[in-house]
């Protein structure tokens, strides 16, 4: 029996009204996060993901292999304790789910791939496979609408043949343990790049990631090659939907890149992908020392894209699905009117033009109320007595003009 809200049976039901659209939010920290009572990711609280269109939530569960080889399963189980709260919490504020395991070699830190000698000692990957099936059994439970046996296997564990054959020996095994759709979630540069195979067969959803820079600038190429090479593979192995997962990290994170540029990176996957993927994933990095998504004019770039231009969950169409009328009769149902209101000007600094230097102005106040002394009316574009995304979203509209 389900424990989600509605459970997985009511979740499968109302997605055959539609073709599913998943607006995804990727935060692999949030497992840590709970545990220890931190703010790692800035997009985590529930108002800012519904206020910016998100539906789904992704998520990993941690497994640490230690240097002699030895899985740390003790904290794995605390792990997945923390997982099915986490689960309850954003199921019953109306979000879906997306589970996966990721799998790290030597401790804390940035995950790094498991060393092949270790993957192949014998024993261990079958201790991995019975803590994969764990992670499957509660995401049946619990009503998880969107599962991979592992994050990246292609590059976390073992390379890309090991990898291609463990997909395929573990797909049996899961499909016995969860009902729901399966993805295998791919790292996918080498196998793009190289022009490499890799049997995907009997998945449901292919998932990859995209980079969307080279030599830190925004590279529309990079992600066109990668969108087309995942749909030959999906169209190749009959796995009907793609997604992919893609943002700002490594050096790009690290380069001090301008605002512009990051919004630019997220807005061409969106481009490139709108019509083609059955859903997006952008990561939300973890302990943003470098730079916050949740502020940024990339968060309005994702914020347009999930609640604007994308379709919605049900009724309309995505590759592979066809549209369905939300009234009886068939006739399109129409649009509410929404009225436009008038905001106070947005050009902060008076120079006659709203550019970086009323950026930097807003961010000066982002957050503040009107209780606080250093409240500036004029930076509140609403008047709602706070100065928040919505008024950043008023200057990111009349931005360059």
């Amino acid at each position: 029996m389900s424990l989600a809200a509605g459970g997985f049976g009511a979740a499968a039901e109302s997605s055959k009204a539609g073709v599913e659209v998943y607006k995804g939010i990727w935060m692999p920290a949030l497992v840590k996060e709970a545990l220890y009572g931190q703010r790692f990711h800035s997009m985590s609280d529930v108002e800012t993901l519904k206020e910016d269109g998100v539906n789904t939530i992704g998520f990993v569960v941690p497994v640490t292999v230690n240097r002699d080889g030895s899985i740390d399963v003790e904290s794995f189980h605390i792990y997945l304790e923390v997982a099915k709260k986490i689960i309850l919490r954003y199921h019953e504020a109306g979000f879906k789910i997306f589970l996966t395991i990721e799998v790290s070699y030597g401790g804390e830190g940035e995950p790094v791939p498991v060393p092949k000698s270790i993957v192949e000692t014998p024993g261990f990957i079958e201790e991995y496979d019975s803590l994969v099936l764990e992670v499957a059994q509660v995401a049946e439970e619990y009503g998880v609408e969107l599962f991979a046996p592992t994050l990246e296997p292609d590059y976390y564990l073992g390379g890309v043949d090991f990898a291609a054959k463990w997909c395929k020996k573990i797909l049996p095994k899961v499909r016995e343990e969860y009902k729901g759709k399966l993805m295998v979630r791919l790292a996918f540069q080498e196998i793009a790049l190289q022009d490499l195979d890799f049997n995907i067969e009997g998945y449901d959803v292919l998932g990859i990631c995209i980079y969307p820079f080279e030599d830190c600038k925004v590279s529309r190429d990079r992600v066109k090659l990668f969108i087309d090479k995942a749909l030959k593979l999906a169209s190749k192995y009959g796995v009907p939907q793609v997604t992919t997962e893609f943002g700002v990290w490594g050096r790009a994170l690290r380069s001090s890149l301008s605002e512009e540029v990051l919004a630019e990176a997220h807005r061409v996957v969106f481009e490139e992908g709108e019509g083609k993927l059955a859903g997006f994933f952008v990561f939300d990095p973890p302990f943003p020392r470098y730079w916050r998504l949740k502020g940024s004019l990339a968060e309005l770039v994702i914020r347009e894209w999930y609640t604007e231009k994308l379709p919605e969950a049900e009724g309309e169409t995505l590759p592979g699905g066809e549209a369905e009328s939300s009234v009886e009769g068939g006739e399109p149902e129409e649009k509410a009117f929404k009225p436009k209101f008038k905001f106070k000007p947005v050009d902060l600094t008076g120079n006659g033009k709203v550019d970086l230097e009323d950026l930097k102005e807003l961010k000066k106040v982002y957050g503040l109320t009107v209780e606080r002394p250093d409240f500036r009316p004029e930076a509140d574009f609403n008047d709602d007595g706070k100065i928040d995304i919505v008024d950043l979203a008023i200057l990111a509209s009349q931005y360059g003009k």
